[in-house]
């Protein structure tokens, strides 16, 4: 019984412990990819994607505070996004990959929530 439950303990850290390196990576490429070194306190609410036929969907949504929003939206403008609608930015890239920013209030009323989603066909 003892050799169960490690094992059990030994999976749920492995689990928690990749779910972290996730959310980690994901914090990593938003503030990365739009220059925005005070999103490292962001927090990731949701991640996944899927396949459509032949193409990929991967989307990311984040809790994120208005100095890190900010970084974001004027990172994204630098890059050549464009506003789509009043809250959100689009950007077309030359190998047939968009990317949208979808801004919002957070659930909790305190900061703000990003909708981060890039899709593509496959070359």
């Amino acid at each position: 019984m003892k050799i169960a439950l490690v094992v059990l303990a030994s999976t749920s850290f492995t689990l928690f412990s990749c779910q972290d390196r996730m959310a980690e990576q994901s914090i990593n490429s938003l503030a990365d990819r739009f220059d925005a070194p005070s999103c490292s306190n962001a927090r990731l609410l949701s991640a996944g994607g899927r396949e459509l036929e032949n193409a990929r969907e991967a989307f990311r949504n984040f809790a994120v505070d208005d100095d890190c929003l900010t970084e974001v939206v004027a990172g994204a403008t630098e890059i050549g996004f464009e506003h789509d609608t009043k809250s959100a930015l689009v950007y077309h890239d030359s190998f047939g990959i968009t990317e949208k920013i979808e801004i919002g209030p957070s659930e909790t009323g305190q900061g703000f929530r990003i909708d981060w989603t890039e899709w593509g066909f496959e070359q």
